[in-house]
């Protein structure tokens, strides 16, 4: 294998040139806090999540205007000074930022004497590097990565991953500027893409218009009419913008991975798509997050999921094949045992669904409810909730919540206490009344939003290192809750309280996460949820700890939607994906809200869980049966197919695989996967016939 070292900064001419063949160099020695890994695991072990664009204000949240314009001695602004910088041979320079002998050699490897031909352009765009993670990162460490010119070791092609776009001022230049950006963006539109090498300048002009100029420019610069004759070098041609499309890849799966950023879920799948057609190598990665002190995203999924195009043919797509395009974990993930946790106030009757854990919120018992005057807590309803769970084989977990007009000088229950010392002498009275009996404590629900907790950060903060202090390890103790739909709320305020939490010696036993999607969204878009609270945890340091995802449902109203109804069938199925999900993504509990049990119908939700919701009822059983003791081995998804996860039966029994589409049906051929298939609503099982399923957005079990 070949080692090459990728480093930022790209550059473009604004001259005609055809792409070379792709060149590679000897490694030299590899400079310390750098890796070395193979071309097509630098891509699968991506971290993926969907981008966090709040607070984003352009090329300023990583360039101030004025560090861009500041002058050398000679003259020169940041841009000509990294234009100095990248220089193959460095030009003489003069007042007036004049350069005179320089050599610069460009992403696509025309040589280039004259710097005024040059811009510098980014291989990830200033909001998706935003958006993927570098929202966190402290200011310095912003523009570290936007004005580093280190490049590697290659001495024909400009090699890198992290670029500058410097703010343009004229329109020529703002047009060739969005070349890069241009080409990152149409290298994942596959289609557009594919159509490239097989058109004529005309022809491709005409199709870029939707795109803007810019596009038939950069399209002109890689097929240049003069240079290289488009019609007659088809295949020539094709080859090179695929060898191109491997370059931008592996420099955007090395920068993703030097300065520990994130890729969205369908730039990996398209990143993996491509690198199924590439030559596999060997690079070396500087990882600069260690050199900048950066806390890296870390992968969202504990399994991670392979994609695929799927595999037609006259028995349908099949399910082996795009499950073996990543391997299976040797051991697997284990299912936890107490996965499943339901909402159920005890006045409400018995669930009517197996749980491990009730959650105690909405429940009859908040801290106003029990403590309505100073010092008089009733705790005959608690005593009675706890005794229910306790029944039916389930723990409890207890949410601190809704303060009492007595503590909070007469507002409502979303306003803090005036000290934390009322809500911990509440605690201590809770813990000496039932002990252990409260197996788990919660601070507070959803303390970034203000409809909940209306104090600072920093106040919760304190009264979570409080109750930590106070339970001394009797009851676990989970951080506050926070929703994760709202965005703007959940990156400053959470964010926020993990900082707080960081500086007083991260005071938690685990963290809460409320993965509610819009109400048009379902289990799907939920990942995009789990995935960037784990993003936000990493991005602020926060230790590994469980997490437990502690309201769920589909369909509720807010942030400018309506609440959607949603019919038993369907809310089955999407109880049968998030738990799925859950353990995917490596959440250790996930509490479904709610069983309302005696109430009925509850319209504040999308989904029900009552007596009059069988499917959903048998759905949840089976599943939770069927999970007990298993490990999932490895996920995959096709867009012909839908989603598989494969799991290693509980105590060495034979392994079976869960199969499911995004919406509507898909015949899914099944050879190698196994010869029955399994209702889960009815666990009624079958022979496979003719190696074919047909399977739905309800899962299918396959062994």
């Amino acid at each position: 294998m070949i080692n090459k070292v990728i480093r930022p900064i790209v550059l473009i001419a604004l001259v005609a040139a055809t792409l070379p063949a792709v060149t590679t160099t000897t490694a030299q020695a590899a400079p310390a806090n750098t890796i070395t890994v193979g071309s097509k695991e630098l891509v699968n072990n991506l971290p993926f999540v969907d981008p966090i664009f709040v607070g984003y204000k352009g090329t300023q949240s990583f360039i101030p205007k004025e560090v861009a314009n500041k002058k050398d001695k000679f003259g020169c602004n940041l841009r000509q000074r990294m234009i100095i910088d990248l220089a193959t041979k460095k030009p003489k320079v003069s007042k007036g930022c004049k350069m005179k002998g320089g050599v610069w050699t460009t992403e696509f490897g025309a040589k280039v004497t004259k710097p005024a031909n040059l811009i510098i352009a980014p291989v990830m765009p200033y909001k998706d590097a935003w958006g993927q993670g570098a929202f966190a990162w402290t200011p310095e460490q912003r523009l570290a990565w936007a004005t580093n010119t280190k490049v590697s070791t290659s001495t024909t092609r400009a090699k890198a991953v992290t670029n500058l776009q410097v703010t343009q001022t004229l329109v020529s230049k703002a047009e060739s500027a969005n070349i890069r950006q241009l080409m990152y963006n149409s290298f994942f539109n596959q289609a557009f893409l594919d159509f490239l090498p097989y058109q004529s300048m005309e022809d491709l002009k005409y199709y870029c218009q939707p795109y803007s100029v810019a596009c038939a420019l950069g399209i002109a610069i890689v097929y240049s009419e003069t240079a290289n004759k488009l019609a007659a070098n088809i295949e020539e041609n094709a080859a090179n913008i695929a060898n191109e499309r491997c370059e931008l890849m592996i420099q955007l799966a090395a920068n993703v991975t030097g300065w520990g950023l994130s890729v969205s879920p369908e730039t990996l799948e398209t990143m993996r798509a491509v690198g199924n057609n590439c030559a596999t190598r060997s690079y070396s990665v500087v990882l600069e997050w260690q050199l900048q002190n950066i806390s890296p995203v870390l992968p969202t999924t504990s399994v991670p999921t392979s994609s695929a195009a799927g595999a037609g043919g006259a028995s349908g797509s099949s399910a082996a094949q795009i499950l073996s395009d990543y391997p299976a974990a040797s051991s697997g993930v284990p299912v936890p045992g107490d996965a499943f946790g339901v909402h159920a106030p005890v006045d409400w009757g018995t669930p009517g669904v197996g749980t491990s854990w009730v959650r105690l919120w909405d429940a009859g018992v908040s801290w106003a409810q029990m403590e309505p005057t100073q010092g008089n807590i009733d705790f005959t309803k608690l005593r009675a909730s706890i005794e229910s769970a306790e029944s039916y084989g389930a723990r409890v977990l207890y949410v601190l919540g809704d303060t009492p007009a007595w503590a909070n000088g007469g507002k409502p229950g979303n306003y803090a206490p005036r000290t934390n010392e009322s809500a911990l002498n509440f605690i201590t009275a809770l813990k000496n009344e039932f002990g252990s009996r409260i197996a788990a404590y919660e601070v507070w629900n959803e303390g970034n939003l203000q409809t909940y907790w209306d104090g600072t950060q920093g106040q919760l903060a304190l009264l979570t290192k409080g109750m930590k202090d106070v339970l001394g390890g009797t009851s676990m103790l989970l951080a506050a809750s926070t929703g994760t739909r709202a965005t703007n709320a959940f990156v400053t305020n959470y964010g926020d309280y993990l900082d707080q939490l960081k500086s007083l010696g991260w005071p938690v036993d685990g963290y809460s996460v409320h993965s509610y999607p819009v109400a048009s969204a379902g289990p799907v878009e939920r990942v995009g949820e789990l995935g960037q609270f784990k993003t936000l945890l990493a991005l602020h340091g926060a230790p590994v700890k469980p997490i437990w995802d502690t309201e769920l449902n589909y369909g509720l109203a807010g942030l400018g939607e309506g609440r959607r109804a949603i019919d038993d069938a369907t809310g089955a199925a999407y109880i049968a994906q998030s738990y799925i999900q859950s353990i995917q993504y490596g959440i250790d509990v996930t509490y479904w809200y709610m069983w309302t049990g005696t109430r009925g119908y509850f319209d504040l939700l999308g989904a029900q869980l009552d007596p009059a919701t069988p499917i959903s009822i048998a759905v949840w059983n089976n599943l939770r049966g069927l999970l007990s003791g298993a490990r999932m081995t490895r996920c995959a998804e096709a867009d012909d197919v839908g989603f598989a996860c494969q799991f290693a039966g509980a105590g060495g029994s034979a392994p079976f695989t869960l199969l499911w589409t995004r919406v509507g049906t898909s015949e899914v051929n099944v050879k190698g996967i196994g010869s029955t298939v399994c209702d889960l609503v009815t666990n009624q099982c079958l022979p496979v016939t003719n190696n074919t399923v047909t399977i739905g957005m309800m899962p299918v079990r396959v062994s």
